[in-house]
């Protein structure tokens, strides 16, 4: 039995010191396919051994073959056949913001492409023929990975699924700190769904979990990993000799190495817009628009709401999980001009974003009818029980509007989809948007036995870690408990134990 460990930024460390215990426990061999180089450098030198490992593959190697002279259009016919049969053959790539957007995309919406088509397809063949060959050489039976985001994580899925192969993705349920491993890259969850389906409830009675449906409506729902933003103008100056320093010294640190195709923001430039751009925007937006922004204690009585959260942007519950609604603007039009009568859209910005779009982007949304915008820094509780439908791409805040008693629509894939229609109305096509909503808002019905049922399935095929802030230490991380080395290999051995559940080798 061999593996694929998919790394990522921290989850390298994870995975190679899970292998290493796989190698001392059952002589279970390890191949890793490396998607972040900066992390990569500093990886090695505190893991100099690791580079012996013959079995790597650099997702930044991939990038290099637009330097190729020729497309092999024969070749990417085959691919087409054989990996991409029911989907479109560009789809690794477009939910890859480092090939397929800008530059600046992390910070802001930028539209500039990276890479031409021609220089996709290259990538693409020299990609496919060498996750072939490491996935053939060595014999894969399992693949394991974690947030699968790169273009390079999503073919090796592709690749996988094909030729049967186990495939495993580490995602968080959003409940607690509860997290368990998919098959799939949609949001299927296939373990929990059929738990779901098939789990007869006779005693209602699990203190956990009714404490779990009690907090969740009194309290609101927190989970590990949440981000938060500091946007205060006094913190930015306290702390700008410290972080304006630490970008410069890692500018100069990293400035002899080799360009990384997928980076190609230095990190002064980091700060400067994910930092001091992005607190001065938030304030000067704020500024701007705070006579537009409604006022929910004083909203106009002769009208209904119907509320839509802004989604992050870049993210992959967009951009893999929604991937027909990326224009969130048009979206917003298309739900504004099917509003039943004496009905308004109240819009919000995701946290994530608040100062990194710009001014012009919500303008447009305001042109829109029936649109009203609230402050970003409105509490969402509040706005969704002002509301009398919630309507989502693939956000966890549905699951907050469905335990606050409010009906769900649901454009996207999400794990609460398998939730009855009576709750979360999951249409697969926006055209039936205006019939959809009025069911919802005639049909809804809240049933505390199948949000029990919901949770209690989810308890059953998950784990509790502690995994933005401990294994990956993330900061600015909210829910989590801080970094220690005797909680980090603590986790690690939750994760280890979590793998060989599905490896089946003590069986």
């Amino acid at each position: 039995m061999n593996i694929l460990f998919l790394c990522m930024g921290n989850m390298l460390e994870v995975h190679y010191k899970i292998s290493l215990k796989l190698k001392k426990d059952y002589n279970i061999n390890s191949s890793f396919y490396i998607s972040d180089y900066k992390n990569y450098l500093k990886f090695k030198k505190k893991f100099p051994e690791f580079e012996k490992n013959e079995n790597i593959l650099f997702e930044w190697e991939l990038t290099d073959s637009i330097n190729e002279d020729k497309i092999d259009f024969n070749y990417i016919n085959y691919i087409q056949e054989e990996y991409f049969n029911s989907s479109p053959i560009l789809e690794a790539f477009s939910s890859d913001r480092r090939i397929y957007l800008g530059p600046k995309s992390k910070f802001f919406q930028d539209y500039k492409n990276s890479y031409s088509i021609e220089e996709i397809y290259k990538i693409l063949i020299a990609s496919v023929k060498k996750i072939e060959d490491l996935i053939l050489k060595n014999h894969i039976t399992n693949i394991y990975g974690f947030t699968t985001a790169t273009f390079g994580e999503i073919l090796i899925y592709k690749i996988s699924n094909k030729k049967n192969i186990n495939f495993f993705h580490l995602r968080h349920t959003k409940i607690g700190k509860n997290y368990t491993y998919s098959k799939d890259l949609y949001e299927y969850y296939s373990d929990i769904r059929k738990t779901f389906t098939t789990l007869s409830i006779k005693n209602y009675d699990e203190k956990n979990i009714l404490n779990l449906i009690s907090s969740f409506k009194n309290k609101g729902i927190e989970y590990e990993g949440r981000v938060g933003s500091d946007l205060s103008i006094l913190n930015l100056i306290k702390k700008m000799p410290i972080e304006l320093g630490s970008a410069i010294y890692n500018y100069i640190k990293y400035f002899s190495f080799g360009k990384d195709n997928h980076y190609k923001i230095n990190f002064i430039k980091i700060y400067l817009y994910d930092r001091l751009l992005r607190v001065l925007n938030s304030k000067f937006q704020s500024f701007y628009f705070k006579k537009k922004f409604l006022n929910l204690n004083n909203s106009n009585k002769n009208f209904h709401y119907i509320y839509y959260p802004l989604h992050a942007e870049p993210e992959i519950s967009v951009s893999i999980f929604s991937p027909f609604y990326e224009n969130q603007i048009e979206v917003i039009r298309n739900i504004s001009k099917n509003l039943p009568a004496k009905y308004k859209l109240i819009v919000k910005e995701h946290p994530r974003n608040i100062g990194r779009r710009k001014l012009g982007y919500y303008k447009k949304i305001l042109s829109i009818p029936n649109v009203v915008f609230c402050s970003p820094f409105e509490n969402s509780r509040k706005i969704i029980l002002k509301c009398d439908l919630c309507i989502v791409l693939s956000g966890f805040i549905a699951f907050e509007a469905i335990m606050l008693g409010r009906p769900v629509l649901s454009l996207g894939n999400a794990m609460y989809n398998m939730l009855p229609k009576t709750m979360i109305n999951n249409i697969e096509n926006i055209k039936y948007i205006y019939q959809e909503i009025n069911y919802s808002l005639k049909n809804f019905r809240y049933d505390e036995q199948i949000i029990y049922k919901y949770l209690k399935s989810i308890l059953i095929n998950s784990n509790e870690l502690e995994l933005y802030t401990v294994l990956l230490k993330k900061k600015g991380r909210s829910g989590g408990e801080k970094f220690t080395n005797e909680l980090y290999n603590k986790n690690i051995d939750k994760v280890y134990k979590m793998i060989i559940k599905t490896l089946n080798v003590n069986s």
